[in-house]
């Protein structure tokens, strides 16, 4: 019951238009989060991500939830909150102690189903939020397929799969990224 009404006030955030509150640092950190994930992409010959101020927000708010709780775990429900035509999610989560992006963007590489998302081709769009609390960094990568479709808040169109309920979010291992970080 609780994960539920953490998602309604996700999205009562995200519908009333309230930003989660973050630092010069968090948004600089966040830049750098995508610069180290397109630089990768491109190495691979994929296309660059596109900052996407929705996926950015929820990202946040989801990194937020979990600085709180000091609990590591992926969001149960990765369209919740999206108001855009998607085709295909994924997300990365990961904790760090502050000041070590690049470490922990290692750590990703390192972790087979993190590595999947940062360079799935099908990926169009990214979302980060980055929160610091107690020395530590905390983060949330989101992405996303746009569907072929488009949409507008208010419009009232939902995405297929949303409306089937066949919508399968691509989540990385948690344990695996845990495993990970124990390493740092």
């Amino acid at each position: 019951m609780n994960q539920r009404v953490a998602a309604v006030v996700v999205v009562l955030m995200v519908l009333l238009g309230f930003a989660v509150p973050t630092s010069a640092d968090a948004v600089s950190d966040e830049q750098r989060f995508v610069d180290l994930i397109n630089e990768l992409r491109s190495g691979q010959g994929l296309g660059e991500l596109e900052l996407d101020g929705e996926l950015t927000q929820l990202a946040r708010s989801w990194t937020t939830s979990l600085s709180n709780t000091g609990q590591l775990s992926h969001s149960p429900d990765l369209a919740v909150g999206l108001t855009q035509s998607w085709t295909k999610l994924g997300e990365n989560v990961g904790v760090s102690p502050e000041g070590e992006i690049s470490r922990l963007f290692e750590a990703f590489i390192n972790s087979p189903s993190h590595y999947a998302n940062l360079v799935d081709p099908a990926y169009d769009s990214i979302g980060i939020g980055v929160v610091y609390r107690d020395g530590r960094m905390w983060t949330t990568h989101r992405f996303m397929q746009r569907s072929e479709q488009t949409t507008t808040a208010g419009s009232g169109f939902v995405a297929p799969q949303l409306r089937s309920g066949a919508a399968t979010p691509n989540v990385g291992v948690v344990s695996g990224i845990l495993e990970d970080l124990a390493r740092l």
